[in-house]
């Protein structure tokens, strides 16, 4: 049975009663099912909160859609200093490297991890950093966590968007259209 509910019905719950009949026009039954509705809430749907791109931020603000940032995350060691250069607002770094294949053995690994680090601290530990990926294959994640917030006035007062590097994440809130 395909039953099309047209947009005006509000209820979430419709009784549909079937009526089965022989060729010959008997009665061979009646039953009355209940079709239960999943109807969207009415008003705006709540913010988003994801990672996502820098260019896709810098959308959401020529919108007028962005609400807050609470971080910046990157896979690339070197762009650590950037981050430090272009973010003015007091937030921590946390970072992990690991790395495998070290001295180019396939048995050898090392993990180096920072955690709560002042983002102006960077210079005093950048040239330990630096060397590390260069021990062998590695995987960096490079976490910047925001002290609180950033309304959509604080973002451009705190980070010049433009110039992080185009591989970077923001974890932002977002509003969201229906469609999205």
């Amino acid at each position: 049975l395909t039953m099309k509910v047209s947009e005006e019905v509000v209820m979430p719950r419709i009784s549909i009663r079937v009526l089965a009949y022989s060729e010959s026009g008997e009665k061979l039954g009646d039953e009355t099912f209940f079709l239960t509705l999943k109807i969207p809430p009415v008003g705006p749907l709540p913010p988003k909160r994801e990672w996502i791109s820098r260019d896709y931020v810098l959308k959401l603000l020529r919108e007028r859609k962005l609400r807050a940032i609470y971080g910046v995350r990157s896979k690339e060691v070197g762009d650590l200093i950037i981050l430090s250069h272009v973010i003015t607002c007091p937030a921590k770094v946390s970072l992990v490297i690991e790395v495998e294949r070290v001295a180019d053995v396939y048995e050898a690994t090392a993990k180096f991890t920072m955690e709560n680090l002042l983002l102006d601290k960077i210079s005093q530990v950048q040239g330990t950093i630096a060397s590390i990926p260069k021990m062998g294959d590695s995987r960096v994640v490079i976490e910047v966590r925001f002290d609180k917030p950033l309304s959509v006035d604080e973002v451009e007062k705190s980070i010049e968007l433009k110039e992080l590097p185009d591989n970077v994440e923001l974890e932002a809130e977002y509003e969201v259209e229906e469609s999205e």
